[in-house]
């Protein structure tokens, strides 16, 4: 296997969110010397990124496919970008690719070396409201994440409803932790919500807010595809480093859908406990309740799941290119990326 020297190379690959992440679990010393060391930075609260790792380190699922997750605390979203960006560690897990592309477009060494989870955020809006479909925005308020790649989406599907995002529609930046409050109270007649708020939402007040739309499904469908998939980034320097090694890291998280799917009391059980940080790193699970681990991944939230997957560049490419022409239409980049922003082996 790849030998690793944590002090002769800084960077470490990263798993982090690109909204919010929960805490970690440290690497024995033992095991960093014989496997290439990947870190996570992440930060304290309910996440996407946060679910898979507990099965990952429960089931040594890392080890047993030749690498070492490192799991580390950040607690802002500014301080893991920055990790990220300037090298501290060498990857980013689970985002979307607008500001993955926009970054490398200024000379960050990224690269995207596979598709990690489908995540189907929600538009919703009151059941008893006026808006029963997105076409039903035109005069009304929608709140959206702005600086997220489902923006883009949501702009997307707009456009292809033949209404004009600056016109048609008022629409606000809204954060996504907020964004169910604001519903509720009134302030938008729609909001784009995480899967977990949409579950959360949904439970706390079964038959009160519905899904109007999942952005990402109906995008795939535009651009012809199946899915929408966020991604796994890696710093150039990694990859160097460890070559080989990305198969090892896509096999991983392949094979947390699948203990989700064959033990579904298992992962629910990893999933579970509270994280528990201490000195910069925690141990622990995702923090995960039962009723929204049922509705992410066994029912799913009004037929959509979460979905873990490990596939390679060379299936997503074309799919990707596709995407960018998204984020340049509205600004999100300044041009396509080239094809060294991918990286295939």
């Amino acid at each position: 296997m790849t030998k690793f020297n944590a002090r002769g190379f800084a960077g470490r690959l990263v798993l982090a969110a690109a909204t919010f992440a929960a805490a970690a679990f440290a690497a024995g010393a033992g095991l960093a010397q014989s496997l290439p060391t990947l870190g996570s930075v992440s930060f304290p609260g309910p996440s996407m990124s946060a679910q898979p790792i507990p099965i990952i380190k429960g089931m040594k699922l890392d080890e047993k496919n030749g690498w070492n997750l490192e799991w580390n605390v950040r607690t802002t979203a500014a301080a893991y970008l920055n990790d990220y960006y300037t090298n501290v560690y060498s990857g980013l897990h689970v985002s979307g690719v607008n500001y993955l592309a926009a970054n490398y477009n200024k000379g960050t060494p990224v690269r995207i070396v596979g598709g990690t989870l489908v995540y189907p955020y929600a538009v919703m809006a009151k059941a008893d409201g006026p808006v029963k479909s997105m076409a039903d925005l035109k005069g009304k308020s929608l709140g959206s994440p702005k600086a997220s790649y489902i923006h883009a989406y949501v702009l997307a599907l707009l456009k292809n409803l033949k209404l004009d995002p600056d016109k048609d529609l008022k629409i606000e930046n809204v954060d996504i932790l907020q964004a169910a409050a604001l519903l509720d109270r009134g302030d938008y007649d729609a909001v784009v919500v995480s899967a977990e708020f949409a579950a959360r939402l949904d439970s706390q007040a079964p038959g009160k807010f519905k899904p109007i739309a999942f952005p990402d499904k109906d995008v795939a469908k535009m651009l012809g595809v199946e899915e929408m998939y966020l991604v796994f980034t890696v710093h150039a320097d990694w990859l160097k480093a460890n070559p080989g090694k990305v198969k090892g890291l896509l096999a991983t998280f392949a094979e947390v859908q699948k203990v989700v799917e064959a033990n579904p009391t298992e992962a629910k059980k990893l999933m579970a406990p509270k994280t528990e940080i201490s000195g910069g790193k925690a141990t622990g699970g995702a923090n995960i309740d039962d009723f929204i681990f049922k509705a992410m991944y066994q029912d799913g939230f009004h037929g959509r799941k979460m979905k873990w997957v490990g596939i390679p560049i060379k299936d997503l490419k074309t799919q990707l290119k596709k995407e960018f022409e998204l984020y340049k239409e509205i600004g999100m980049i300044d041009k396509i990326p080239d094809d060294g922003i991918f990286h295939e082996e």
